[in-house]
C-alpha cells in the first residue's frame, strides 16, 4: 500500500516517535484468508506509521507472511522463522521482528512450548542490546477460547500458561536485570477470569497509562466488520513488563478504522442491514512506547549472560 490518503485513513493513533524511546507493536492479524491481501496491506501501513523497533505478530500463516514480507519496511528487521517451517498440524504461528538499526547482539530466536497446550502455543523470544541495555522481547498467544461452547473456554489452561510464562521469564531474565517486554494475545477475559494478577516487579501498562479506558482490543461493538453477531468485548491483547531502568511512557490502540472502499459482501450488519466494512483484523493492535529513565540505567544485580540459552537447551525447555 502506498503511503498517502489511503494509508492515513486506516491509521488511528500512531504516536510521534522519539529517539530516546523504544516502540513495540503487538498485533493479532487474524489467520483467515478472507480479504487477506487488503487487510495485510492495511496492517503493513499501520506498522510503517508506528515506526516500531519491535513487532510482535500472532496468527501468521504462510500466505499472510508473504504479503507482509513484501512491505518496504520488512527488510529493516531481523525476523523469526517463517510459518512454512511449522509442522503441518500448526495452521499459524507468532512472528517476532527486531529492527536492525536499533539493536545489536541479537540472539537467535527461541520457542518454548507450553506443556499444557493443545494448540501449539508457547513463548517466542529473543534478547538484544540497545541504549546500553539488555532486553528480552517475548511474543505469545495463549490458548484460544472456543466461543461456541462453555466447555472449551480454556480458562484454566490460560491461567497455567501465564503462570508458566512469568515464572520462566522472571527466573531467567527479570531477576538478572534484563528488561523484559512480554506481549501478545493473552486471550484474557476479565469478566470471567478476574483481573490479571502479576507478580511483584511486573506491570500492565494499559491501566497505568489509560486508567479510564477499558482497552478492549477485541470489541464486536466497535469493530464493525464483526457485524454485531458476537457481543464479546475484552482486553485480550496486552503487554506485561518487567522493567529496571526503563518506564512505560505511552500506549495506544491501532487499526480501529475501516479500510476504504472494502466491504464484506456476503454478510450484513444485523443492526443496520448494511454490508460490513473490512477492518485490518478482528483484533485491534497495540503500540507501546518505553522511555529510559537515565542514560545507561542502574547496573544489574547479577551479570547478564550473553547467551542464556545453553543450559535451558540442556534441560530440554527450548526448541527451534
Amino acid at each position: 500500500m502506498k503511503q498517502g490518503a489511503e494509508a492515513t485513513a486506516i491509521i488511528t493513533a500512531a504516536l510521534p516517535p522519539s529517539s530516546s524511546c523504544l516502540r513495540i507493536v503487538t498485533y493479532n492479524i487474524w489467520f483467515t484468508g478472507y480479504k487477506a491481501e487488503a487487510r495485510m496491506k492495511a496492517i503493513s501501513a499501520i506498522i510503517q506509521a508506528c515506526v516500531p523497533d519491535v513487532i510482535m505478530l500472532q496468527e501468521v500463516t504462510s500466505a499472510l507472511y508473504g504479503v507482509l514480507a513484501d512491505s518496504a519496511w520488512f527488510d529493516n528487521y531481523v525476523a523469526s522463522s517463517e510459518p512454512d517451517t511449522l509442522p503441518e498440524w500448526m495452521e499459524c504461528c507468532n512472528v517476532l521482528l527486531l529492527k536492525k538499526a536499533t539493536f545489536s547482539d541479537i540472539s537467535p530466536f527461541r520457542f518454548k512450548l507450553f506443556p499444557n497446550s493443545n494448540m501449539g502455543r508457547g513463548l517466542l523470544f529473543g534478547t538484544a542490546e540497545a541504549f546500553g541495555t539488555r532486553f528480552c522481547f517475548v511474543d505469545t498467544h495463549l490458548e484460544s477460547p472456543m466461543w461456541s461452547s462453555e466447555h472449551y473456554m480454556f480458562y484454566r489452561e490460560r491461567e497455567a500458561q501465564l503462570e508458566n510464562a512469568l515464572e520462566f521469564l522472571e527466573e531467567n531474565f527479570g531477576r538478572n536485570g534484563v528488561e523484559v517486554v512480554f506481549g501478545g494475545d493473552l486471550n484474557w477475559i476479565d469478566a470471567e477470569q478476574g483481573p490479571l494478577a502479576l507478580p511483584p516487579g511486573w506491570m500492565d501498562p494499559w491501566p497505568m497509562l489509560r486508567a479510564h479506558d477499558p482497552g478492549f482490543t477485541y470489541d464486536a461493538s466497535a469493530n464493525r466488520m464483526l457485524g454485531g453477531w458476537n457481543p464479546h468485548r475484552s482486553r485480550l491483547d496486552r503487554f506485561c513488563l518487567r522493567l529496571h531502568a526503563w518506564d512505560a511512557d505511552r500506549i495506544a490502540m491501532e487499526g480501529r478504522s475501516a479500510i476504504p472502499d472494502a466491504f464484506v459482501l456476503d454478510y450484513t450488519d444485523i443492526r443496520t442491514g448494511q454490508h460490513l466494512p473490512i477492518l485490518p483484523s478482528d483484533h485491534f493492535g497495540l503500540l507501546l512506547q518505553l522511555r529510559q529513565r537515565t542514560q545507561g540505567g542502574p547496573a544489574p544485580a547479577n551479570p547478564i549472560p550473553k547467551s542464556p540459552y545453553e543450559y535451558l537447551q540442556k534441560r530440554g525447555e527450548l526448541r527451534g
